[in-house]
C-alpha cells in the first residue's frame, strides 16, 4: 500500500481510493520513493530500446526526456520553474522569495531554467548514445539472429546507456529523502513538506541511500566489465572466463566501483550542498525546492 502511494505521489498514475494513506502516515512512503524511481528509470530505458528500432537517436533523447516529464506529471519541472522564480528573483526578503514561489504564473527565470533543463537532459542523453553506438544494435555481425539481424554486437553500449536512465531518477528519489529528514519546512503553517516531517525520516534515507548504491555500483561494475571484456558480447561474469584475465578483470572490477562510489559520494554531496543553500537563502524548504 504504501509503495502504491509513492507511485501515486511521484507519477500520473491512478491508484484506488481504498488505498489512500492518511495524510499522517504520509511519511511511511518516503523509503519507497527510490523505488518508485527504478520504476520510471525502467520505463524509460524500455522506452529508448524500442524507439531506437525505428528513430535517430536525437529523437529517441529527446522523447525520453518528454516521457520522463510526463510520467512525473511534471511536479519536478514545476518546482524547478517555481524555484528559479523565486529565489533568483533578485528579492532578498524570505517572505517575497515565498510569494513568488507560491504563485501560479512561470516568470522569464522560471521559463529559462526548464529550457536549460530540457536542453541539457537531451543534449546529455544523445551523447550517451553516440558515443556508445547503441544505433547498430541491428548489425550484421557476429550474435544472435532476430529476424535476420543480429544483436549482440553493441548491446553492452545499450546496457550502459540503460544504466544511466535507470539509476537517474533513483537517486534523484534519495535526494528527496534527505532533504525531508534534514531539513524543516520554510512555510510556518502546514504545507506539502511540513506533512512528511516525521523522526524516522533519517533511517528511512540512509537505508534507502544504502540499498540504491549497492545496487548501482554493482549494476555498474558488471555492465562495464562486460562492455570492456566481452568483446562486443553481452556475456554476465564473461571476464573472468580463462585463468589469465582473473587478476586484470578484479582489478578492473574494484576500479570502477571505486568510480561509482565517487560519482554517488559527488551526488550526495551537491544535493546536501543544495539544501544548505537555499534553506539558508528561505529559512527551510518548500515542496518546489524539494521537489
Amino acid at each position: 500500500m504504501r509503495f502504491l502511494n509513492a507511485i501515486g505521489f511521484l507519477t500520473i498514475i491512478k491508484i484506488p481510493s481504498r488505498f489512500y494513506l492518511k495524510k499522517e502516515d504520509y511519511h511511511s512512503t518516503l523509503p519507497y520513493f527510490p523505488a518508485a524511481g527504478l520504476i520510471i528509470g525502467l520505463f524509460s530505458a524500455f522506452l529508448f530500446f524500442s524507439l531506437n528500432f525505428i528513430f535517430p537517436a536525437i529523437f529517441s533523447a529527446l522523447v525520453i526526456v518528454f516521457f520522463d516529464t510526463c510520467i512525473t506529471g511534471a511536479i519536478h519541472a514545476d518546482g524547478l520553474a517555481d524555484t528559479f522564480d523565486g529565489v533568483f528573483s533578485g528579492e532578498s526578503q524570505k517572505a517575497r522569495i515565498m510569494e513568488i514561489m507560491k504563485k501560479g504564473d512561470t516568470g522569464v527565470f522560471g521559463a529559462l531554467s526548464l529550457i536549460f533543463a530540457f536542453a541539457f537532459r537531451s543534449v546529455l542523453y544523445y551523447l550517451f548514445i553516440i558515443m556508445l553506438v547503441p544505433v547498430t544494435f541491428l548489425s550484421f555481425d557476429n550474435g544472435v539472429s532476430f529476424n535476420g539481424a543480429h544483436l549482440y554486437s553493441s548491446m553492452p553500449g545499450f546496457f550502459v546507456l540503460a544504466f544511466v536512465l535507470v539509476f537517474t531518477p533513483v537517486f534523484g528519489r534519495n535526494a528527496m529523502l534527505h532533504l525531508f529528514s534534514r531539513y524543516e519546512p520554510a512555510a510556518k503553517t502546514e504545507s506539502l513538506s511540513s506533512v512528511f516531517k516525521h523522526r524516522d525520516n533519517r533511517f528511512y534515507y540512509m537505508f534507502s541511500l544504502a540499498v540504491s548504491s549497492i545496487l548501482y555500483v554493482c549494476s555498474g561494475v558488471i555492465v562495464s566489465m562486460n562492455f570492456i571484456f566481452s568483446g562486443g558480447r553481452l556475456n554476465i561474469f564473461s571476464f573472468f572466463t580463462t585463468s589469465g584475465e582473473n587478476i586484470a578483470a578484479i582489478l578492473t572490477a574494484v576500479l570502477y566501483a571505486l568510480i561509482y562510489c565517487i560519482i554517488i559520494a559527488m551526488t550526495v554531496f551537491a544535493y546536501m550542498a543544495a539544501g544548505r543553500y537555499f534553506t539558508k537563502k528561505i529559512g527551510g524548504l518548500s515542496g518546489d525546492i524539494i521537489g
